[in-house]
């Protein structure tokens, strides 16, 4: 990702964007094997383009800009650069890789981020509905 993206706005020169579609838990109750995408139709040869793709897709759906924009904060902004990034790679001078990745992701934010992951793809649906008292949640 580009920390610096001078494309990361609302108005795109590209045809088409695409990018993750971070809101796809919220909005169906579900996650998505493969991922789910969003797709950003941003000139009159993209909208062609889409028509004659969108059959192709295993699941298509029309959102509403603001619900895209929501879904992906690139869409306006690029994405902030983590700290853990910079102490990784000065890391990376200092200590042999092995070392230094198990200290790294070892860190409270990376092993959240592997806790929501691994609760979303390894614990079935109706277990998460029952743990959150009938309600789909994250």
């Amino acid at each position: 990702s580009c920390y610096n993206c001078r494309y990361a706005k609302t108005d795109r020169v590209s045809d088409m964007t695409i990018g993750d579609y971070w809101g796809s838990w919220k909005k169906y109750g579900k996650r998505f094997t493969e991922g789910i995408s969003v797709i950003s139709v941003n000139s009159a040869n993209g909208k062609e383009l889409l028509g004659i793709i969108e059959e192709r897709f295993e699941f298509f759906e029309r959102i509403e800009r603001d619900e895209a924009i929501n879904s992906n904060n690139n869409f306006t902004h690029p994405v902030k650069r983590p700290a853990e990034r910079d102490f990784f790679y000065r890391g990376l001078n200092e200590k042999p890789y092995s070392v230094f990745a198990k200290r790294t992701y070892s860190c409270r934010t990376y092993f959240k981020k592997i806790l929501v992951s691994l609760y979303g793809a390894l614990v079935p649906e109706r277990i998460r509905i029952r743990l959150h008292g009938g309600k789909n949640h994250r």
